[in-house]
């Protein structure tokens, strides 16, 4: 089972060159969820630890080897409105032989156990254990869009930029 617990930041307007073009006028926080499993712990030390408020700097845990173990998640949303979006693209960000794909949004769980509303994800980018029984994991991207093709396109658009901040420095 997976409990998401969050700290939210304002994003930086200077890494917004790589989002698509209607993120960058809409008012937006980054979120810090971690996805409690059954082999990890986080105490209370790790939420200002890994708070990030840029794209650059998310990349930076995601990727690091020394915090591969670590069930970190990343959501750009948007804040005080809701984005139109029915759909959702997700892969793995290498996109090598893996599952996903694109299907319908679905509602977002809140805080409260049970209790759920609509998803203000623009993308979320977090590390995804290949199987239940191992520790190794790989870095997973979902966006959103108003269409299945807009949601793809968008995918693409932070795929690209996350690559290459992957090459830039690992």
């Amino acid at each position: 089972m997976s409990t998401r617990t969050c700290v939210t930041v304002l994003l930086k307007n200077d890494v917004t060159d790589a989002l698509p073009a209607e993120w960058t006028t809409w008012p937006t926080r980054m979120e810090l969820a971690f996805s409690l499993t059954g082999g990890g712990a986080v105490n209370s030390e790790d939420y200002s630890r890994f708070k990030v408020a840029s794209l650059r700097e998310a990349a930076r845990f995601l990727f690091d080897p020394r915090y591969q173990r670590r069930p970190l998640r990343y959501s750009l949303k948007t804040d005080g409105f809701l984005p139109a979006y029915r759909f959702d693209a997700e892969w793995s960000l290498l996109r090598r032989g893996c599952t996903g794909g694109v299907r319908q949004r679905m509602l977002e769980q809140r805080l409260l156990p049970w209790s759920h509303g609509a998803d203000t994800t623009l993308f979320e980018i977090w590390r995804r254990p290949i199987t239940q029984h191992t520790f190794k994991s790989r870095v997973w991207l979902r966006t959103g869009g108003r269409t299945e093709e807009e949601a793809v396109r968008h995918w693409f658009a932070v795929a690209h930029q996350m690559r290459r901040e992957y090459r830039d420095n690992w």
